[in-house]
């Protein structure tokens, strides 16, 4: 059933606009040199098909943000794994700390990318291989690619980027895996901050595209490949139907602090075999060091 797109109210929108606290001339707290952030990700995922199978799976990962320096034309950030976790991240450990200069206008830049070239030939060292091994799976506790890109660092800095711009009532908003925008509206406000919410369709070829993808991954895992080109074939009777909604968490200041993600997706397979599953992602930043306190 194709869900209607969230169209916030005019009228509501006037008034909160004329009595919200951010309104009244509140003004966003200004990064500082010094300040350091945890930014954690949590995921929690379910899923049943027509069979009365059921499944489940959740997990946590967590990110520091250091405000290095403060430009005009932007901020120079590093990101880092907290030392235990980075202990067990095996072979994600190469891609930090990551420096990365995010401009105010234009796309983040990776800074340190030579710095992780010499990570990866010490880890690939260590593990006894060569760079022959980059870009492959592996399977150990679970499915492992064997990542040589240092850009890669920087897309798993951007996956927590809670700095995100144009979150106010009635922006326009477009996530990845969405077949079009919707408009942002305003779930709830108070002196303490302001709940937006939007809500889309999902892009069926996106994920019909990621389905065949896994597939691939896995026949490489048990020793059977198989092309992308074959996967996509298996999978061309599937209809993929559901809806994304995401919800900003802002602060008093109209900083963004938790971004939650749910999407909801129905597969019809071949001969009419139903599966559903909802996948919730919960980013949240705090902040744990402030340069104008230790100051």
């Amino acid at each position: 059933m194709e869900m209607a797109i969230i169209r916030p109210n005019m009228m509501f929108l006037l008034l909160w606009l004329l009595t919200s606290p951010a309104s009244a001339g509140q003004k966003q707290q200004k990064d500082q040199a010094g300040d350091i952030y945890e930014i954690s990700s949590r995921y929690k995922t379910s899923s049943e098909s027509g069979g009365g199978s059921t499944g489940s799976s959740s997990g946590r990962t967590i990110l520091i943000e250091r405000v290095l320096e403060v430009r005009e034309d932007g901020l120079k950030l590093e990101y880092d794994l907290p030392k235990p976790e980075k202990e067990k991240k095996h072979g994600a450990y190469w891609k930090f700390p990551a420096q990365i200069f995010r401009h105010h206008v234009g796309e983040p830049e990776l800074l340190n990318g030579d710095e992780m070239e010499a990570r990866i030939d010490s880890w690939l060292e260590s593990a006894g291989w060569t760079r022959e091994v980059c870009g492959r799976w592996i399977f150990t506790w679970n499915a492992f690619l064997i990542g040589c890109d240092p850009q890669a660092a920087l897309r798993m800095a951007e996956s927590y980027n809670l700095r995100q711009k144009n979150i106010e009532p009635g922006a326009d908003y477009k996530d990845s895996h969405a077949i079009e925008s919707a408009l942002l509206g305003v779930k709830t406000a108070s002196s303490d901050g302001t709940v937006y919410i939007v809500e889309m369709r999902i892009d069926p070829e996106i994920f019909l595209r990621e389905q065949a993808a896994s597939d691939v991954i896995l026949a490489e895992i048990t020793g059977e490949p198989v092309t992308l080109e074959d996967a996509l074939l298996a999978r061309s009777t599937d209809r993929y139907s559901g809806t994304i909604t995401i919800t900003f968490d802002t602060d008093s200041s109209g900083r963004i602090v938790r971004k939650t993600r749910v999407t909801r997706l129905q597969i019809e397979r071949a001969g009419g075999k139903l599966e559903k599953s909802t996948a919730t992602t919960i980013l949240e930043r705090r902040l744990i060091s402030s340069a104008a306190t230790d100051q």
